[in-house]
């Protein structure tokens, strides 16, 4: 591409799956010069983002983020596991990638206590010193954050407190939200990176948070209680204006009294979505194909026996939309799945090179992992860069 003008080829260039363009540097000095730029990160930052908020078109994910939940001697190290597109559509290949040296100290992801993954950035909630770190797995780039202090009208740590994180797109700011209820009190913080400092927020709705959270269209979401413990609903916080409002759930979920840790929001292939693990037989999946729109709930129901094999599919959650109509989901917290809506079939795919995947490995610990769906970026996390 020498013959074609700079713009064009960074215009390209960007297009690119994240990897594809880091492989892209060591072609020549020209394109090595065009992707070092910070406004071409940007400029890759944005256009991934522009498709994933494509609602008539979104690309299927191919590419997922595989994040050891447990193993039984630690290894820092996570993995990229990518679609062999070229030779089979059902087997997967796995990048290992050790974490930089400039982590924090003694930092190990291993014991945190929360994780949060949007928009290609990783952010960790070490269980101990409520230290907070940012990650964007790409670039090995680290950023440690303040340790949590509480104001002295917060519960931390004495009644329920969820956590969101998500980059605040209007003014390009990366935050972290923390609400606490205690005493029949709800308060919330902001902690926004570069400031150093939490904020208290105003008007919190006086609701019950769960401890997961989904950040979809530049708001986190939460399931919630209200205080009488009689009505649900989704709790949004956009991150731009630093305001709260409600979504209502699906109809045949107004007014229920349901059990949050049975319950999970999750961030669909771009859309909010509730999944309800309540059913011994089947996983629903409850898609709002419309933002806000409270007409727009769709489920999705994945039962979890195969209808041909009478395999019964147990430990199951929600990854992605997936080919044809059909939803990948996670098994046994390390195999993938997908499942078919009208046949009610189920493919196991295989994943070379992943540890502990594979039931015939000869690995003596158990290996489990937390999955996302990855589309990465070149975005430094550094407060200064953005």
């Amino acid at each position: 591409m020498d013959y074609l003008p700079s713009e064009i080829t960074t215009q390209i260039l960007s297009k690119l799956p994240v990897r594809s363009v880091l492989r892209c540097r060591s072609v020549c000095k020209t394109w090595k010069k065009i992707i070092d730029d910070h406004q071409f990160a940007k400029l890759q930052f944005t256009s991934s983002l522009l498709q994933s908020y494509n609602v008539g078109n979104k690309p299927i994910v191919t590419s997922f983020l595989f994040l050891p939940s447990y193993t039984n001697g630690y290894d820092d190290a996570f993995y990229i596991v990518e679609l062999d597109k070229e030779n089979t559509n059902t087997t997967f290949n796995t990048s290992k990638i050790k974490f930089s040296s400039s982590c924090p100290p003694n930092f190990s992801y291993h014991f945190y206590d929360q994780l949060f993954y949007v928009d290609g950035f990783l952010c960790f909630c070490l269980q101990y010193g409520f230290l907070f770190c940012l990650c964007n797995p790409a670039t090995q780039d680290w950023v440690n954050l303040t340790s949590f202090k509480p104001s002295t009208q917060l519960g931390f740590g004495f009644g329920f407190d969820g956590f969101g994180f998500g980059f605040d797109h209007i003014n390009t700011k990366f935050k972290l939200v923390e609400i606490s209820y205690c005493s029949d009190a709800t308060n919330a913080q902001v902690f926004t990176v570069g400031s150093n400092s939490w904020k208290d927020l105003n008007n919190v709705p006086q609701v019950m948070c769960s401890n997961f959270s989904a950040t979809v269209q530049g708001s986190i979401h939460w399931l919630t209680h209200n205080n009488d413990m009689l009505s649900s609903h989704i709790l949004s916080f956009n991150l731009a204006s630093e305001n709260f409002s409600f979504i209502e759930l699906p109809k045949c979920y107004f007014g229920e009294e349901f059990l949050l840790g049975e319950f999970y929001i999750i961030n669909f292939g771009g859309d909010i979505s509730v999944v309800d693990f309540s059913n011994n037989d089947r996983v629903e999946v409850w898609v709002m194909k419309e933002y806000s729109g409270k007409e727009s709930w769709t489920k999705l129901t994945v039962m979890k026996k195969d209808v041909v094999t009478g395999v019964e599919y147990i430990q199951l959650f929600p990854i992605s939309p997936w080919k044809d109509g059909e939803i990948l989901l996670l098994y046994e917290s390390k195999k993938l799945v997908s499942y078919n809506f009208e046949s009610g079939r189920y493919t196991l795919f295989q994943i070379n090179g992943l540890p502990g995947n594979n039931d015939s490995d000869n690995v003596k610990k158990p290996c489990f992992y937390d999955v996302y769906p990855y589309v990465g970026n070149l975005l430094s996390v550094q407060p200064t860069d953005y």
